[in-house]
């Protein structure tokens, strides 16, 4: 089992995270019933956290208007993308992310720089999206 901190700066959880998350997963109270429930015995032995680690995506992008606020959008987009096609197993593909960015508010043309191919992730890797560079097109 594989999870994530939608809400975190650093999405990947540490060790203490996890062991939170595996020890309500064989039991807590059930707040609806007040009854102790999770896994069952026989099958916490076969439990295991899968430790995730970023895959940083990094982003060169010229693009027509550059400014703030085109800027603003396209990154928005991107990291709307990410979530979506995003994760363990997936790739992301150079053409989502360039439709992403043309669905921005303001962009009228653009060229991605970087990465220049589809960025798959392995089955232990979470896509995170590094840095974005600017430039005018």
């Amino acid at each position: 089992m594989a999870f994530v901190r939608d809400d975190d700066t650093d999405i990947t959880p540490d060790a203490a995270e996890m062991a939170i998350v595996r020890a309500y997963i064989v039991e807590h109270e059930d707040p609806g019933t007040g009854k102790t429930v999770g896994c069952p015995v026989t099958a916490e032995p076969g439990l295991y956290m899968i430790t995730l680690t970023p895959l940083v995506v990094n982003f060169e992008i010229d693009i027509y208007p550059n400014t703030a606020a085109v800027q603003a959008s396209v990154q928005a987009n991107i990291e709307d993308i990410i979530m979506q096609d995003g994760g363990p197993g997936e790739t992301l593909f150079l053409s989502r992310i360039a439709e992403a960015i043309s669905l921005a508010d303001g962009e009228v043309r653009h060229r991605i720089d970087a990465p220049i191919v589809d960025t798959a992730a392995s089955n232990t890797q979470i896509h995170q999206l590094g840095t974005i560079t600017f430039g005018n097109y």
